[in-house]
């Protein structure tokens, strides 16, 4: 635009306007280690919080209670920290309709706002002694004298709390001072899963089957009869675009992810197959999308249980495998590698390898390296 001399000098205002316009959508790139999207404390990772960490197995080993709260209109409690104009919203009309309004408060929709939360909180709980983990900027913790006394979860303006109940009510009136919470009980739904905790034997239970049921009908096939696979031969790359008929095939796909990585580990590699072909697809990879939902609907009271042991040491191990150029089009190998904390899984994932492997010796390390990197990295 700047070197477009010709421009007529009544059109400079218009393409300005546009190319602000342009720059404030384009995604931003992080800065130093830290990145925006970090901050954000997206629910997969969350949910990953509580498995890998260890958060609620630390809780159910010592006792402790699994208490959570919401905050009430979270967005409203902190200033804008910028210029923001919106129109007069239908019924609600000052000073006549060539007038706008200037937010002096956050709203939701806007994209700026959950991270200005997300800062306002953060101050507020390292205020408290809070200190978020390296690992995840969404789970804090409360140490005294060396020892972990509160883990404290975030996902936007949803507080989970683990501890003594003492000092979990203690935060929560300091919380009160702040924000209108709503009323803290034990956790059993979070991020529609459904979490059970069995106290004299020890297990927690992620179960979804609540959300099973909604995404079979959300997609029709709540009549369908079950089956006992969740796959059965692997679709091919589409040809042709897709058309707008099948457009549901990127939402379905996402839903079986999240059920994937939450509580569903057995239709891991499914989701995996179903997700390479997202920008290419027809009518057979939408077939076999329904044969994961039909096997869904035969498996939808599956749960995946935790049997939290009385131990003060910790024992983590891990496996991986891989094939061998088993991909017909990039012939790139497969891996898939399991991580268990003290007899629980607590992180399971297929991915390709982002090599090809001369050899089924090297698909081997390169599956084993990535396998460390990936229990490692959560820990």
């Amino acid at each position: 635009m700047l070197t477009a001399k010709h421009m007529a000098s009544s059109l400079w205002g218009e393409e300005y306007l546009h190319l602000v316009t342009t720059l404030n959508w384009m995604p931003t790139k992080p800065l130093g280690l830290v990145s925006t999207h970090q901050r954000l404390c997206q629910s997969e990772s969350l949910l990953d919080d509580l498995r890998t960490c260890g958060g609620l197995a630390h809780a159910v080993q010592r006792g402790r209670e699994v208490l959570e709260f919401d905050v009430k209109t979270a967005f409203l409690y902190i200033d804008s920290d910028e210029l923001i104009f919106m129109e007069q919203p239908p019924g609600f009309q000052v000073d006549g309709p060539g007038f706008i309004c200037r937010l002096l408060k956050c709203l939701c929709g806007l994209n700026q706002e959950p991270n200005v939360w997300n800062r306002t909180l953060h101050t507020k709980l390292a205020a408290m002694g809070f200190t978020s983990m390296d690992s995840d900027y969404g789970l804090y913790v409360l140490r005294e004298d060396d020892e972990v006394k509160l883990l404290l979860t975030v996902y936007v303006d949803h507080l989970l709390l683990m501890g003594p109940r003492d000092m979990c009510a203690k935060i929560a009136a300091s919380l009160q001072e702040l924000f209108e919470l709503t009323t803290m009980v034990t956790v059993k739904y979070l991020l529609v899963v459904e979490i059970l905790i069995d106290w004299p034997r020890r297990h927690i239970v992620y179960c979804q089957t609540q959300h099973v049921i909604e995404v079979l009908k959300r997609f029709h096939m709540e009549n369908h009869n079950g089956c006992a696979i969740p796959e059965t031969t692997t679709p091919s790359k589409a040809d042709m675009p897709a058309t707008k008929e099948y457009l549901s095939y990127r939402k379905l796909a996402s839903a079986l992810q999240y059920l994937d990585s939450a509580s569903r580990p057995d239709i891991a590699h499914a989701t995996r197959h179903l997700g390479k072909y997202l920008a290419s697809y027809d009518h057979t990879h939408f077939t076999q999308a329904k044969v994961v939902l039909r096997y869904l609907k035969a498996t939808c009271d599956f749960e995946l249980m935790m049997d939290v042991e009385l131990q003060t040491g910790v024992q983590v191990s891990g496996y991986s495998d891989t094939d061998y150029v088993n991909d017909p089009v990039d012939r790139r190998s497969i891996s898939c590698y399991i991580t268990i904390l003290d007899a629980n899984v607590i992180f399971y994932a297929p991915r390709k390898q982002e090599i090809n492997a001369l050899s089924t010796c090297e698909a081997e390390y390169v599956a084993i390296a990535e396998g460390i990197a990936m229990t490692y990295c959560p820990m």
